[in-house]
């Protein structure tokens, strides 16, 4: 079969376009990977000035459109796949689909930007979000949704083997992985007062050296496959989803990648993990900051019990957690 994806190369977060590709791949799909994001040089030297002079990017997304639906043109594919959808127009969705390809988005900012999603949604055959209640939510509106979360691409995330001098360099007691955010700040600095914290992502410019959290920060973006070394030398590693105190539901892509890299994990509690975890056995849950602390102190005094929840979380996300399970189901609910 052949499958078109379409993904926000803009974005600087976002390697899932590549997770799905390969995986595709290696179940024997042809793929085309477009960049929705990419510009020649030309075009950055023309339209990105004038965009930013006008305070919008219609003059990119124009001649972004149009490349894709030439590409799509070229290739035909049977499935085509928008990862976010961004910058896609609804008429460059509908051509495509006229063309005889089934559509899907997967939206992978619910709950948070549930109003975003649903606006993009209407084009497609099939809308795809990380949030079940979401899914139910859209569902209800007409569209044919589906809740399809995140996962692991083992391939990447696994657990890495480290020479002394990089473990050393890397190792953690407690980290956290993830961008800056003012709750996420607020509960990590009452938590480094007490618990030997490093943070990996780009923070400072959020900060100031009075900040407390400013000597905990490794400052800038990470790769996965650095991602995968941060966690393999951590003894916990904190999950604070960005909605934490605002939604109950959804989860974000650390969610599975941090089991799948061998590192117990601490999450926020989601309705969501249930349906996907054995919680306390699989993934530790805390629904207030106040309760973090005490999590975080017992797995740090019990290498048992730390050991268990890792090992326990590691065998859950490689048994029903990775891209090619979610890449199965994706195409079976398109009716492939």
């Amino acid at each position: 079969m052949r499958i078109g994806i379409a993904v926000p190369g803009h974005l600087k977060t976002v390697p899932m376009g590549r997770y799905c590709t390969e995986t595709f791949r290696g179940m024997g799909h042809e793929v085309l990977l477009f960049d929705a994001g990419s510009l020649t040089l030309a075009e950055k030297a023309f339209l990105r000035p004038v965009a930013k002079m006008r305070g919008k990017r219609a003059f990119e997304k124009t001649r972004l459109n149009r490349r894709l639906s030439e590409a799509m043109r070229g290739f035909q594919p049977d499935f085509f796949l928008a990862i976010f959808g961004f910058d896609l127009f609804p008429e460059t969705v509908a051509e495509i689909r006229r063309r005889g390809a089934r559509t899907a988005c997967w939206w992978l900012n619910d709950p948070f930007q549930f109003e975003r999603g649903a606006a993009l949604a209407p084009p497609y055959d099939f809308f795809f979000t990380n949030c079940a209640r979401s899914a139910a939510r859209h569902t209800a509106a007409g569209l044919r949704a589906a809740h399809l979360a995140h996962a692991a691409f083992p391939t990447v995330h696994r657990p890495i083997s480290l020479s002394e001098t990089e473990r050393a360099k890397l190792a953690s007691e407690v980290c956290f992985l993830g961008d800056w955010g003012p709750v996420r700040q607020g509960i990590l600095s009452q938590l480094s007062r007490k618990i030997s914290l490093r943070i990996w992502g780009p923070w400072r410019k959020h900060l100031t050296p009075r900040d407390r959290l400013w000597g905990c920060v490794e400052d800038g973006y990470f790769t996965p496959e650095q991602m995968a070394r941060i966690l393999s030398a951590a003894k916990v590693a904190i999950n604070l989803h960005s909605w934490f105190g605002y939604y109950e539901s959804g989860l974000n892509p650390r969610t599975f990648e941090t089991p799948a890299c061998g590192a117990a994990q601490v999450c926020d509690w989601k309705s969501d993990l249930e349906p996907h975890f054995v919680l306390g056995r699989e993934i530790a849950t805390y629904r207030t900051g106040e309760e973090i602390e005490g999590l975080l102190r017992r797995l740090l005094e019990d290498e048992a019990a730390r050991a268990g929840l890792a090992q326990s979380g590691f065998r859950r996300v490689l048994a029903e957690h990775t891209y090619r399970l979610r890449m199965e189901r994706m195409l079976n609910l398109a009716g492939f």
